[in-house]
């Protein structure tokens, strides 16, 4: 059967040179032509948009170029492609190569590379073709090969290439190119060069002085990953990825890396949205919450649900600041003690799907499946969204369900704090698998964006019944000591100061967001 052959375009400020670029792509050779605009700002994506014959797609934000080819590369292989050749749409490179290079891959090359050196080179720096050929040098005595331009951007991917080698782990910037090039040659796949014509002009007649030095540096420290990985120090640039991981708020792989892993359970990192989430879901995510989840036992038991029963004060004061009505929707209220606290003055509806306990003021259902029609004025999750399969939908049915003014708050572990970098999987906010996304707050403030909303706040919060406890208990997870966290709780008067300190400076483990559908908020935040 003949191989699907599409043509990737990663784009950013390409709007003067796009259609002359497109005028000289031959035709009848690819399947499919796919163009991803790295959030440009002379409108190349507009433009993009009236051209026949090409898919146009548009990063959330500017990636890079690692992260846009990245994209693109994803994007083709979600459209079945076989054989993948990225061009530019600046006209750096010729078309020249196209056709030799599908000869190589005929030939069984996995990755073939341009040579600018052998094609008809135009308009290049003295200085960066020194540049050039010295790191090429430099390259292929460390990696023991011979290829002629290591450094160039015309290149053919194949799909067998892109299935065993961890790409989505490169960098998001220029080093891409040079660190599929050594994942490549550790898989030991095979590598071939065509001649390709470039020409430099105007501004891109080549890099600056302190980008050349940036990125010759930058091929240095990959450089000596390769030689720890051949003397047996496995990295994780050059691992096999684990498979493929669709991000459950952006819903694609493109960019997805992982982290860490616990048990049977992995973190990845989303550069898309800038979230991280669990993976893969557990099917039977209710058996992780037993009674004991919502209501510990024992004096232990009894102290800590006093301290979170007064820590629920704190959130009925963010909700009485808005004055936006009575109709309070609480999302994962477990056993509805924010409910309990305002029941009195407002009209609280607690659902939460997984609560055992015996409550009869908890609605026993799922958010998105929930049949109610009813409409409120505020609703909130307070630590609860990040265990939501879909965030992103569940976000979007919130604004139906609002009345116009209406607030939504979300109350969330911030995963860019420094004790979650610290503490790795033992984070105690992690809570794999019953946490299947983790929010940064730009993550979160995008995806709310996204939806309609206008953001009104978002700070970090200290949340006392969360923040010293966390940090003993990631610490007792280190040394595995974490069932008897019972014995270690006078130690909290040492964590109480760290955590306030944590606070102080920005990185306490909670954070609020606070958006609103429309912009007639009564009260300020």
């Amino acid at each position: 059967m003949k191989p699907k052959i599409i043509a990737v375009f990663p784009a950013y400020n390409a709007a003067k040179t796009l259609v002359p670029f497109l005028r000289i792509i031959p035709s009848g050779i690819f399947d499919e032509v796919i163009l991803v605009d790295d959030c440009s700002t002379d409108g190349t994506y507009a433009l993009a948009k009236k051209q026949k014959g090409i898919s146009v797609f548009q990063t959330p934000r500017n990636l890079g170029y690692g992260g846009n080819l990245k994209y693109c590369l994803t994007l083709a292989l979600e459209h079945g492609a076989d054989v993948i050749i990225e061009l530019h749409p600046d006209g750096e490179y010729g078309t020249d190569g196209i056709v030799p290079g599908l000869a190589e891959v005929n030939k069984g090359a996995m990755l073939v590379l341009g040579n600018r050196f052998l094609g008809r080179l135009d308009g290049m720096y003295w200085w960066k073709y020194i540049i050039t050929r010295l790191l090429s040098t430099i390259d292929n005595v460390v990696l023991g090969t011979n290829i002629p331009d290591a450094h160039q951007g015309f290149r053919v991917y194949t799909k067998q290439l892109l299935e065993h080698v961890n790409w989505k782990s490169t960098h998001d910037d220029y080093l891409f190119s040079f660190e599929i090039i050594c994942q490549t040659i550790i898989a030991e796949l095979t590598i071939t060069s065509v001649p390709v014509a470039a020409r430099y002009r105007g501004t891109k007649r080549g890099a600056t002085w302190g980008h050349s030095i940036r990125y010759s540096l930058g091929t240095g420290m990959v450089l000596m990953k390769v030689l720890l990985e051949k003397l047996g120090y496995r990295q994780r640039l050059f691992s096999k990825p684990l498979g493929p991981a669709p991000c459950p708020i952006c819903h694609t792989a493109a960019l997805s890396e992982a982290i860490c892993h616990l048990d049977t359970y992995t973190t990845y990192d989303c550069h898309i949205c800038r979230n991280a989430f669990t993976w893969p879901r557990p099917n039977h995510v209710y058996r992780y919450y037993p009674d004991t989840y919502y209501r510990e036992v024992g004096f232990a038991g009894w102290a800590k649900e006093q301290l979170f029963g007064w820590a629920q004060r704190r959130r009925a004061v963010w909700v009485k600041q808005y004055d936006q009505g009575k109709r309070i929707l609480d999302v994962g209220s477990g056993s509805g003690r924010f409910g309990n606290l305002l029941r009195a003055s407002y009209q609280v509806t607690s659902l939460d799907p997984y609560y055992q306990g015996k409550n009869q003021q908890i609605i026993h259902a799922d958010f998105l499946s929930w049949k109610s029609k009813k409409r409120f004025d505020a609703v909130v999750f307070w630590e609860s969204l990040e265990h939501v399969p879909d965030p992103a939908a569940s976000v979007a049915r919130v604004r139906t369900r609002l009345t116009p003014g209406g607030v939504l708050c979300i109350e969330y572990p911030r995963f860019q704090a420094l004790e979650a970098r610290v503490f790795g999987k033992y984070w105690f906010h992690l809570d794999m698998p019953r946490h299947l996304v983790h929010f940064r707050d730009n993550g979160l403030r995008q995806m709310v964006e996204g939806n309609g909303f206008i953001i009104r706040a978002q700070r970090t919060v200290f949340a006392l019944e969360y923040a010293p406890m966390g940090l003993l208990l990631s610490t007792l997870r280190v040394v595995g000591l974490e069932r008897y966290w019972a014995w270690f709780l006078p130690t909290l008067v040492i964590w109480l100061p760290v955590s306030l300190a944590l606070y102080m400076v920005g990185h306490s483990p909670i954070g609020l967001l606070v958006a609103q559908k429309d912009a007639t908020m009564r009260t300020r935040v």
